[in-house]
């Protein structure tokens, strides 16, 4: 019987040693991929919004050691969890072309609220591009600056704060989507696209399909926010797959894929603060567009958005940030 007893205790040791080898390869890997991913932005002056939200000095944003999230601190099993922003960047990025920011989604969590707010910005928005002094659609400003260009009309656009943000190449969207078994989304009407038809109600696309699904506009009667609400669904329906994955073997494929694809100045012990202590907490998901009307200026077509709605859009997300 202790025979028997020594063997159980043996082959416990070594299932906890295989679990612990797996967890730190897990750990190493996702470490070496972050650092890969990690692009930080230049250094900027603080956000006048952020700096009335915080009774403590705010690290400049961009920094590598400012690593503590800004906002108003909530308190949430013993640890200060803070609002903060992060801006989305889908980018069309092919071969011998510098490529255009297609989806740009700012999205704001609150943890005391519990809620995250998520606001497309239609990729025709007619702005004044920063740093360029010249106007344009938006999603021209990652073409003429990248990413910092574009973080920074995104703030001049919604007079808010991007505490972070996550590019990825679109293409790579598509493989993540792949790797996950998919993403549901729920159709509101019937259409095809690139050799992809789509039914009106639920459906679950493959990553190309998905990307198919992002892109259609001219068939939309809704125009550039019909695509900009079925990109907001494909990433709901994204950070649930996410948030449910419960295979660590599936980690090795989505982190092949998130390395050549994706850029953030998330660092990584940042991340697994967000992982380790956001994630935990049910999250409630509030969609928003902001609002404008097309018009030919030129020969060229823009989304025109009013001061009220910039006003409207901005009042939320300060609401959200304090």
């Amino acid at each position: 019987m202790r025979r028997w007893m020594k063997i159980a205790a043996c082959i416990g040791a070594g299932l906890l040693l295989l679990a612990g080898g797996t967890m730190l390869y897990a750990y190493i890997s996702v470490k070496q991929t972050v650092d890969r991913m990690y692009e930080p932005l230049p250094n900027r002056p603080q956000s006048p919004l952020r700096a009335q939200a915080s009774d403590n000095p705010v690290p400049v944003r961009g920094q590598g050691e400012a690593d503590a999230m800004p906002g108003n601190a909530a308190e949430m099993d013993g640890e200060e969890l803070q609002p903060f922003s992060l801006l989305l960047l889908g980018v069309d990025e092919r071969e011998q072309d510098v490529g255009r920011a297609d989806t740009i989604v700012f999205a704001t969590v609150n943890p005391a609220k519990r809620s995250v707010l998520l606001v497309s910005i239609p990729r025709d928005t007619r702005v004044e591009i920063a740093g360029k002094g010249t106007v344009d659609k938006i999603n021209h400003s990652y073409a003429f600056g990248g990413t910092a260009m574009s973080v920074e009309t995104v703030e001049r656009l919604l007079d808010a704060p991007v505490d972070y943000y996550v590019k990825t190449n679109m293409e790579g969207f598509a493989e993540i989507v792949d790797q996950l078994g998919g993403v549901e989304v729920d159709n509101a009407f019937y259409f095809d696209h690139d050799g992809y038809v789509f039914e009106k109600g639920k459906n679950v696309l493959g990553g190309e399909a998905a990307l198919a699904y992002a892109r259609m506009r001219n068939d939309d009667p809704r125009g550039d926010v019909g695509r900009t609400l079925r990109q907001q669904q494909l990433l709901k329906g994204l950070f649930d797959s996410l948030r449910d994955i419960a295979n660590i073997g599936d980690l090795p494929g989505i982190l092949d894929i998130l390395k050549n694809d994706v850029k953030t100045n998330l660092t990584w012990d940042r991340i697994k603060t967000l992982f380790m202590k956001y994630k935990p907490h049910r999250y409630e998901f509030h969609h928003e567009v902001v609002n404008g009307k097309g018009k030919m200026i030129d020969r060229i077509y823009y989304y025109i958005v009013d001061s009220q709605e910039k006003s409207r859009i901005h009042d939320l997300i300060v609401d959200q940030l304090t």
